[in-house]
């Protein structure tokens, strides 16, 4: 069971998968990461990747962000994450894709001009962080402003050496088993 910590939302329950494909961010991660984010959040554009049950799109929308956009590739979690919009009167500030990240992003592109903040909460033992990174920086849906943040297992090293060209990692937080890291781009212009 997943709960809102805070903002409009505060305390509600969200629909999750059932089974053990899904992973939720644990609460004391969501509870750092939004201690860091949630003064700067109110009006953003937001973008969950490996969405799952959509907890910290949810959260994000619950504390203010404009608009979030789910990407999930299984069809239980894209029917939780329909039934958490609705539930919470959200459907006409969600975008919900079923999509593989591994087909690439490009198309999102054309969605808007960016999004303000883009997580993703890969599958630890699939994709590496250095993989979603560059996946997000192909398909051009950052400008020099997003922040991204990808959860990974700790234990899995960031190879550095291999970001895209103008990102870098500014922050690492480890939750247990989980490490947050951020990134910024460092581009000058817009692309």
């Amino acid at each position: 069971m997943i709960r809102i910590i805070s903002g409009k939302h505060h305390g509600r329950k969200l629909f999750t998968p059932a089974g053990r494909d899904v992973r939720p961010t644990n609460i004391r991660a969501r509870t750092a990461l939004f201690n860091i984010l949630c003064p700067w959040l109110e009006g953003k554009r937001v973008l969950e990747l490996f969405a799952g049950a959509g907890s910290i799109g949810f959260e994000c929308l619950s504390r203010g962000a404009k608009h979030v956009t789910f990407v999930e590739r299984s069809h239980v979690s894209i029917k939780c994450l329909k039934e958490n919009a609705g539930m919470l009167h959200e459907n006409e500030n969600t975008t919900i894709i079923r999509h593989d990240i591994r087909r690439k992003l490009n198309f999102l592109s054309t969605e808007c001009e960016g999004f303000d903040f883009i997580f993703a909460d890969p599958p630890y033992n699939y994709f590496s962080a250095n993989f979603v990174l560059e996946i997000i920086s192909e398909a051009t849906l950052a400008n020099k402003d997003t922040i991204v943040v990808i959860e990974h297992n700790a234990k899995n090293e960031i190879n550095y050496d291999e970001l895209p060209t103008d990102w870098e990692c500014y922050r690492n937080s480890k939750y247990g088993k989980a490490m947050l890291s951020f990134f910024s781009n460092n581009k000058t212009d817009k692309q």
